[in-house]
């Protein structure tokens, strides 16, 4: 992992959590050490069956893959660990989605695994070339000893030529580092667990009625077996 610019993958694997009554849809997302197809589904198997819980209080069953992606590493300050990208918005829209510090998730009481938090830069972009103008959010890895650092830390990330280089490297609308213009960030968090050790870097949870409702968030194989075709 010593690439400035090595491509890794990266899946949001779905879960349903049954529990008094209620089901709960869960995204766990990682980052994996393969990019080839059969590994990369051996991988994911691995992981859905080492997270699937079973007692007396509740359930949680694995379900399949929700979501996959490149990320760009290295795995440390600065890896692009996904990106989004939104059309026909205004940079109002932009700025809208930007929360203050004191509105931030980050625990700045406690430090987790590694000293690992995750940032979401929100850019704005506007195109000379075409009336094209979009919103991208990325999730942004960083590294810092102290949490009162890491906002000022993954600002300088953010605005960075590199970690913008990194977001147009995954882009395929002719975008360039110069009409990327930083906002701010929808959320700091902290990582809880290791992912250089399997471990999620990312978890979201939505309640549903069945678990058909759920299942009808997994991507289908033509999308999955499409991604590899065009890595």
């Amino acid at each position: 992992m010593n690439d400035i610019n090595e491509l890794l993958v990266g899946v949001s694997l779905l879960y349903s959590k049954f529990e008094s009554n209620e089901y709960e849809a869960i995204l766990s997302s990682y980052i994996l050490q393969s990019i080839d197809h059969e590994n990369v589904i051996k991988e994911v198997s691995v992981i859905g069956e080492r997270d699937s819980v079973l007692n007396d209080e509740f359930y949680i069953k694995y379900f399949g893959i929700e979501d996959i992606f490149k990320v760009v590493g290295p795995i440390s300050d600065g890896a692009l660990l996904g990106r989004m990208t939104v059309w026909d918005k205004t940079m109002q829209d932009a700025v809208e989605l930007v929360l203050s510090e004191n509105k931030f998730s980050i625990n700045l009481s406690k430090q987790f695994s590694r000293n690992w938090y995750l940032a979401t830069p929100v850019y704005y972009v506007t195109s000379k070339e075409s009336d094209d103008a979009r919103i991208i959010s990325c999730h942004c890895l960083v590294e810092s000893l102290k949490t009162s650092s890491v906002e000022n830390k993954a600002r300088l990330i953010a605005n960075s030529s590199m970690f913008k280089r990194k977001i147009v490297e995954l882009d395929s609308e002719g975008l360039v580092v110069e009409e990327l213009n930083f906002l701010g960030f929808e959320n700091i968090s902290n990582i809880k667990d290791d992912i250089m050790q399997g471990g999620p870097f990312m978890k979201l949870s939505k309640m549903f009625n069945s678990e058909d409702e759920i299942r009808t968030l997994l991507i289908d194989n033509e999308e999955l077996i499409g991604f590899f075709d065009n890595f």
